[in-house]
């Protein structure tokens, strides 16, 4: 693996970190995910407009890859909820290697090396580890914890299979964007009533950001 590989690797580690470090200090949280999803919907419309539409025979998973991310931004709201920082984000983060690596064998027969399988539950189980030491977890935010990690290695199971049917990496992620990008402001709406954004605010110029 190339230095720049690794290095984009840890890049995308941190920012996805701060993303739920910034989540996790939000005081509507339900509010501050459906605002930050606004980035990257601008950022999938050039994408979209540039590639190809998707083989009707994609679009099953890019609509299924986009409930299912709706479903993880709910379930790691609802975690957060209930748990700190440094006791939600290494259970989420942890179980996803195993549960993807799980559902990788059952869904598209991919199988693993015993000396791999091995190697992905050494690592899963230290990852999630790092919870340990921050206090005793709350039980709701385990089980959120837990059920948004299940949601991620889905909808990573279905991204891998759907992108093949694609084709075009750049299409099918863009679409599954999109379609997370309108699905999100209306689970909002319909749980709250209505989405009120002023974009000078403070607090949408940072979810956005």
């Amino acid at each position: 693996m190339s230095a720049t590989v690794i290095g984009l690797a840890l890049f995308a580690a941190i920012l996805h970190a701060s993303w739920n470090a910034f989540l996790r200090t939000g005081s509507d949280r339900l509010w501050t995910v459906t605002v930050m999803s606004f980035s990257a919907t601008i950022a999938a419309i050039p994408l979209a407009i540039f590639h190809p539409l998707p083989v009707s025979s994609a679009w099953p998973y890019i609509v299924l890859s986009g409930c299912l991310q709706v479903g993880y931004s709910l379930f790691l709201v609802a975690a957060y909820r209930y748990g700190e920082l440094g006791q939600v984000y290494p259970i989420v983060r942890g179980s996803v290697p195993l549960l993807v690596t799980v559902g990788g064998f059952v869904l598209a027969g991919e199988r693993l090396s015993t000396l791999q399988t091995l190697g992905v539950v050494l690592a899963a189980l230290g990852i999630m580890s790092l919870s340990l030491g921050k206090g005793r977890a709350a039980t709701k935010s385990i089980l959120y914890a837990l059920a948004t990690g299940v949601i991620i290695a889905a909808y990573a199971t279905v991204d891998a299979i759907g992108v093949r049917s694609v084709g075009s990496s750049g299409a099918y992620t863009a679409w599954v964007l999109l379609t997370y990008g309108v699905l999100l402001p209306v689970t909002f709406i319909i749980c709250r009533g209505k989405l009120t954004v002023d974009f000078r605010s403070p607090d949408a110029l940072k979810a956005l950001g």
